[in-house]
């Protein structure tokens, strides 16, 4: 079938071989992420520039898994009934990706679209896309308490809910860093982020053109958003009142060399220290 682990460290790594890639169908990638989970740890290394079209939920990364995607496009297929791509409990680490056109309506609970995170669980993502997913909360990713995401020269775009978080969610501790967050939507508030008692690092990222009733951009509802040298630009808050930018109703939003401009119809509401017009 093809399947890919490379299972902890050999003993001799001069006499290891690679492992071959994870065939491209969905039974090959359904299979090995089975087979990862139960390893101590594991890799996988999927067919170069393939497109898994999924018609069905994969298992839950419940190990410690590193998937290399090498260009590879992961997608719910049109037809099939709605799932998330991607459920972390465990440790995953996502590098070279797209996830695409995942639908949380089939979850529970409904968030999520793109890649879910629960428990106690971990999610890496490096060099990725996280494109045209949806679901009630963090179309995208998203995050409950007491998990961890961080998100590296990842661009998170057109991903769409009709409550919080178009884009992004986590409501444990979650990094942004050297990322885009563009063009997605909230029904309600949150367009590009929403955090719920998390710990947010947004670091070097642009948070730009995204679009909610309210928090067009970023919403804080509770926790900490700390914006390092990034830009919360062109956001609308569809309702026209409110924020376009940054909408705090709880907690504390940090800006540091940051910019929050040209937003719709205001750049903030709530106290953000900084921010203005």
């Amino acid at each position: 079938m093809g399947i890919a682990i490379a299972v902890g460290a050999p003993a001799f790594p001069a006499t290891a071989q690679p492992a071959p890639f994870v065939a491209c169908n969905e039974s090959a990638l359904s299979t090995a992420i089975t087979m990862a989970n139960a390893a101590p740890s594991a890799t996988l290394s999927l067919t170069p520039d393939c497109v898994y079209n999924l018609t069905m939920r994969l298992p839950d990364v419940t190990g410690n898994v590193t998937i290399n995607a090498n260009g590879d496009t992961i997608t719910r297929d049109t037809g099939a009934s709605a799932f998330r791509i991607l459920t972390v409990s465990g440790h995953l680490t996502l590098n070279n990706a797209t996830v695409s056109n995942g639908n949380a309506a089939g979850e529970s609970p409904n968030f999520g679209g793109g890649i879910g995170v629960i428990g106690s669980g971990s999610l890496t993502v490096n060099r990725s896309s996280i494109v045209n997913n949806s679901a009630a909360f963090s179309g995208g990713i998203g995050g409950l308490s007491n998990t961890t995401i961080t998100v590296d020269r990842t661009t998170i775009t057109n991903n769409t809910v009709t409550q919080r978080g178009g884009g992004f969610i986590a409501d444990g501790v979650g990094t942004i860093t050297n990322s885009r967050v563009i063009g997605n939507s909230a029904g309600n508030q949150g367009g590009g982020i929403a955090n719920a008692g998390g710990q947010l690092t947004v670091r070097n990222s642009n948070i730009n053109e995204n679009s909610a009733g309210d928090g067009g951009g970023i919403v804080n509802l509770s926790g900490t958003v700390n914006l390092i040298r990034s830009n919360v630009n062109s956001n609308t808050a569809t309702d026209g009142v409110g924020a376009g930018g940054v909408l705090r109703t709880g907690g504390t939003v940090s800006l540091n060399n940051s910019r929050v401009r040209g937003n719709v119809p205001t750049n903030c509401a709530g106290t953000v220290p900084g921010c203005t017009g």
